[in-house]
């Protein structure tokens, strides 16, 4: 393997892949690249991916003609669509951190954290 096989390069720079001894080099450049993919706050934890919403399911029978109830339920059924949206770009935002700090580590350091599947436990 020549020396630039394990550089990672982009338009506006380069450095080495994550090995045993450049964590903190290779640290500082893959924050800026998560930063400008806008996944950085998942992989910090400065924002939290919250767990899967609950379905409020169909209106119960007994909601049948009770107006006021009805529009409480569709109300409810309204802000679960919305949780599953914000919950689905979560989890797309979180795979594509992994997505990114994977490719600049060297295949050696993955086991580190092959287990893990949040960017921030990553």
């Amino acid at each position: 393997m020549s020396n630039t096989d394990n550089l990672v390069t982009s338009d506006s720079w380069n450095f080495k892949k994550l090995n045993h001894g450049n964590f903190h080099t290779w640290e500082t450049h893959v924050k800026a690249e998560l930063m400008k993919h806008g996944v950085w706050r998942l992989c910090s934890g400065e924002e939290i991916a919250l767990g899967a919403p609950l379905d409020p399911g169909d209106p119960p029978e007994s909601l049948h003609g009770n107006i006021a109830k009805l529009t409480e339920h569709n109300k409810l059924r309204r802000e679960y669509r919305e949780d599953v949206c914000y919950y689905n770009e979560a989890l797309r935002r979180n795979d594509q951190a992994i997505g990114i700090i994977t490719q600049l580590v060297e295949p050696e350091q993955l086991i580190h954290f092959k287990d893990e599947s949040t960017a921030k436990g990553i």
